[in-house]
């Protein structure tokens, strides 16, 4: 889980 919400965007994008 990302802290940032920038990570998290980001472990979106990964996820797809």
């Amino acid at each position: 889980m990302a802290k940032n919400e920038e990570e998290v965007k980001k472990q979106f994008i990964w996820f797809w």
